[in-house]
């Protein structure tokens, strides 16, 4: 498939059918709009369709019959781009956007958020697809997946389209935990980004389909290096650019936008968290978790500075996931009241993990630092915490452990009877914490 000024170009047929989607039992299945920029011929130059031919289902099954009574026969298509047509690609994504919202509509976890988001996108998707090269150049990737779905290969494109809804889900609950405000214009970039923010990856993936997840994942990132340069064809602007490339430094381990204040940041930190989240649920590179697991595990990124708060409380207020947004909460409260900054919780695994805080600073003169038999040792980077031995913060813990009586009668027993052995009346307090010594 190569796409022109004024064309887009097939070699045989078989493209041509995988590109207008044609299914053979459903003649209808093409819709009608699709006109032939030149003449089909036969391989002697004999006119098979002439050009400005409308290419439909009836047309297609009749050269399907032509070639399977002649399979020298290898005629080429050429279809013009014009107006219809980019009015039929771009519903075509918007139709696989609605289906996938009405999936999600079903699931209590999404309700409330999907039902925000198809509002958002009724009014924003027109012009969020409002550039046809982009139209296009999203036409051409779902047609490079599709002529190579019989391998292993991964839905990239419902990613990129999941990544786009769980983006604007994001937006949407941004304002009940932070101060950020988007405007349309910029709700509909933070939309481009969503969608292209992979591009390079998503356009190569077939080429690397047999190999590991592992190996699958590092070529991906590798070949997403050039999506700066490469989407700068499309004209987008500077922002949306700008945020594509941080995300691309986030894939490989470089945080420091973080801490800038920008639109493009703010962009990619939105859709970060939004493609980190449909990864992580359907199985992308790994084995696929709840929506609640995921989300759990984001915070717990947050815990090191991987990523910002404030994005993953958004995501977890749209999902009506309110109890790991109060944990964690008042887990950034607590860490928060300690004037030197060192009050850390431990272990950091998870919702309902913590145990204890510790003193990351190991600020001995502080009267709630507890060190000797009380400390731990952390072998591995876990929470933001680098390995070495820490003492025990006794007035942060003591907070910590009277937030779950008062909060999380449930789980207090998980906590401290399975995870230190505690008896279930508390008289008991080892020195030692899974995970440490």
């Amino acid at each position: 498939m190569i796409i022109t000024a004024e064309t887009i170009e097939f070699d045989n047929l078989s493209d041509l059918c995988i590109f207008l989607r044609y299914n053979p039992q459903n003649e209808k299945s093409v819709p009608k709009g699709y006109t032939l920029a030149r003449d089909v011929v036969n391989n002697e130059g004999g006119l098979l369709y002439a050009k400005d031919s409308e290419i439909d289902g009836p047309r297609i099954g009749r050269l399907l019959r032509i070639i399977q009574n002649n399979p020298d026969l290898k005629p080429q298509f050429a279809i013009l781009i014009n107006e219809t047509l980019i009015n039929i690609e771009k519903l075509r994504i918007q139709s696989v956007v609605q289906r996938l919202i009405e999936s999600k509509l079903t699931r209590k976890e999404f309700n409330k958020m999907m039902m925000a988001v198809k509002n958002s996108l009724d009014t924003h998707f027109a012009k969020i697809l409002g550039n046809n090269d982009i139209i296009l150049y999203m036409s051409k990737m779902k047609f490079l997946e599709d002529k190579i779905k019989k391998t292993k290969i991964n839905p990239f494109y419902n990613h990129m389209l999941n990544t786009l809804i769980f983006s604007i889900g994001i937006v949407n609950n941004l304002s009940q935990v932070s101060s950020e405000k988007f405007t349309s214009e910029e709700i509909e970039e933070i939309g481009l980004v969503a969608l292209l923010h992979s591009a390079g990856g998503w356009e190569t993936a077939g080429e690397y389909w047999d190999l590991t997840k592992e190996e699958q994942k590092a070529k991906y990132i590798e070949a997403n290096s050039k999506n700066y340069n490469k989407l700068k064809q499309y004209k987008v602007s500077g922002n949306v650019l700008d945020a594509i490339e941080y995300i691309y430094q986030y894939s490989i381990k470089q945080y420091d936008f973080f801490q800038t204040e920008s639109r493009a940041s703010s962009y990619a930190k939105t859709v970060i968290i939004a493609s980190l989240f449909d990864e992580l649920i359907t199985g992308l590179w790994e084995i696929a978790r709840t929506p609640r697991e995921v989300t759990d595990s984001l915070y717990v990124l947050t815990q090191g500075n991987k990523l910002p708060k404030i994005y993953v409380d958004a995501l977890a207020k749209g999902l009506k996931f309110d109890n790991l947004f109060d944990f964690y909460h008042e887990l950034e409260a607590l860490k928060d009241s300690c004037k030197r900054g060192a009050g850390r919780p431990y272990p950091m695994t998870g919702f309902k993990s913590p145990i204890i805080f510790v003193c990351q600073k190991n600020i001995q003169e502080c009267k709630e630092f507890l060190a000797s038999s009380k400390s731990i040792t952390v072998f591995k980077e876990m929470g933001g915490l680098e390995a070495g031995a820490y003492g025990r913060c006794e007035g942060l813990s003591a907070h910590l452990m009277q937030f779950y009586d008062n909060h999380y009668k449930e789980i207090k027993d998980e906590v401290l009877v399975k995870s230190m052995g505690l008896s279930s009346d508390k008289s008991e307090k080892p020195d030692t914490v899974e995970g440490g010594t």
